[in-house]
């Protein structure tokens, strides 16, 4: 994209005479040392290349002495520090070193020698311009390191009587079809030592030196794109195997400690230990995959004894308790967990029998590593009440002299109880009172009390219709069919006997969550 370029960074001022090499929007009014980068193919996801790319600015430090004093060099400790916290978090790491000597003064040799080795450590597959424009780069670094000295590309080191040290920083971020759903970012630093006398170095010419050697340091590190137009899923669904495209992921209803219990591989049973609602963490850009049959527990792995069992265990939101889909092509996903990003969800022995243990394994491409995630509805047509979260006790209550619906103290009573049908054509529920049927829940948005929730006649209205969103540890929002923007509300946050029932904007907040407990 020709709107794309690397250009110096402008935090020259803050550190010394020190630039990196980063993507940024074309500036028409900045031409030097600039390169032309294809590497961007969606304009939606330059922002995080440039993200990334500053994410390692703090990895340039001082140099040590033969360097001079007024020049950084990309550090590898501080680099792999920096990888380690990035958020999204990243899902490869790898650091790489390198050192090319070369005892004469052919400079096109070593040019190739260092693209290639830029290709062998680092895979960096760079569009055939900007290859050119590289090479260009290092071909008049190498041929002209005194004028080079104080470019954005080449920073002048303290001679000495046999040599002349430079530092050469730069930072990539590419997102391509070969990078698929991950960013990539490879910061890198060039040592460059060219061997010669003192008097020579004042009057450098191609012709004058004998030999030189180039030490690269670099890290390859791939982040999931967190482009917002990226599909993520909310909602409830089944984890469904590749090897047959229809066992899925199930928990055992036993606990085996009295805490954790086991997770297998089973055909479909439609019951809610098969069920995992995923559950969308913005900062981490991961999920937590939490179980409806015992609302709490949520998907994980920990190596504990080196096990590499998965399970689903208390939520504590430890990094083991997250998990990063990563596409597989066709539909599927691997799962890929947030401890340890190198490992992913794993049916054992790429057996599909029922019971078969669900483990982590290093990610090699299998079948039994790839799942396809299949929306489930979530709820059970059958007999619920509604149990407000404010309390966990009250309920929600049709009063049944004027069809109001209010909260109120759980009395058992079939105006208390309601009855739940989905709705395929719609995806949606209605809710039905078990103490009079023909009377369903609806957001009267139509009436003097356009925030009042109320039991009416069926008429199979928009506003008859409900779109429960599940939110974790139990709890549900319920949204309506006809503006899904709000959610079910209880009025004040009151607790009190009588306290309405409404449809409101969506906050969060306690007074809008609900729990179902299920009437036998």
């Amino acid at each position: 994209m020709n709107q794309l370029e690397l250009i110096q960074n402008p935090w020259k001022s803050r550190q010394s005479s020190a630039r990196v090499v980063i993507l940024q929007v074309n500036n028409p009014a900045q031409t030097n040392n600039s390169l032309d980068i294809t590497q961007i193919e969606n304009l939606n996801h330059l922002q995080q290349a440039i993200d990334l790319s500053n994410a390692f600015q703090d990895a340039l430090v001082p140099t040590s002495s033969e360097f001079g004093n007024n020049t950084l060099r990309f550090d590898i400790s501080r680099g792999l520090q920096i990888a380690n916290h990035l958020i999204p978090k990243a899902v490869t790491i790898d650091d790489k070193y390198s050192i090319l000597t070369q005892s004469n003064n052919q400079v096109g040799i070593m040019v190739d020698r260092v693209t290639l080795e830029l290709k062998t450590l680092f895979g960096i597959s760079l569009s055939h311009s900007v290859s050119q424009q590289l090479t260009a780069a290092i071909r008049e670094t190498f041929t002209n390191l005194n004028i080079q000295k104080n470019s954005a590309w080449i920073f002048w080191g303290k001679t000495t009587s046999a040599q002349t040290n430079y530092t050469y920083n730069i930072l990539f971020a590419i997102q391509n079809a070969e990078t698929g759903h991950f960013m990539a970012a490879i910061p890198m630093g060039f040592e460059i030592t060219a061997y010669a006398v003192k008097e020579k170095v004042l009057f450098f010419t191609i012709k004058d030196y004998a030999s030189y050697s180039v030490k690269i340091e670099g890290i390859k590190v791939a982040q999931p794109l967190s482009d917002e137009n990226n599909k993520t899923f909310t909602g409830v669904y089944n984890i469904v195997s590749a090897l047959n495209n229809k066992s899925v992921i199930n928990m055992s209803t036993i606990s085996y400690n009295n805490v954790d219990h086991k997770v297998n591989l089973w055909e479909k049973t439609n019951t809610n230990n098969q069920n995992w609602a995923f559950i969308y963490d913005k900062n981490k850009k991961a999920y937590q995959i939490e179980n409806l049959f015992f609302p709490g527990l949520v998907l994980a792995w920990n190596n504990y004894g080196d096990s590499n069992v998965a399970f689903a265990t208390l939520n504590k939101k430890y990094a083991e308790h997250y998990w990063i889909l990563q596409a597989a092509g066709n539909n599927y996903f691997y799962l890929v967990n947030m401890k340890n990003t190198n490992l992913v969800l794993d049916v054992s022995n790429s057996n599909n029998s029922n019971g078969t243990n669900v483990i982590v394994h290093q990610k090699n491409g299998g079948t039994n590593q790839k799942f396809s995630i299949q929306e489930n509805h979530g709820i059970q047509s059958g007999t619920y009440q509604l149990v407000t979260a404010l309390n966990n006790s009250s309920v929600v209550d049709l009063n049944q002299s004027n069809n109001n619906v209010t909260l109120w103290s759980n009395n058992q009573g079939n105006n208390q109880k309601w009855n739940f049908i989905y709705d395929s054509t719609k995806s949606a529920y209605q809710i039905k009172n078990v103490a009079n049927e023909s009377l369903v829940l609806t957001w009267t948005y139509y009436s003097s009390d356009s925030d009042n929730i109320a039991a009416i006649s069926n008429q199979h209205r928009p506003e008859q219709y409900w779109l429960p969103e599940y939110i974790g540890a139990g709890y549900y929002r319920f949204k309506n069919y006809n503006n899904p923007q709000g959610a079910m509300d209880v009025k004040g946050a009151g607790t009190k006997n009588g306290t309405n029932i409404l449809y409101y904007s969506y906050h969060g907040s306690n007074n809008q969550n609900f729990k179902l407990l299920t009437v036998k």
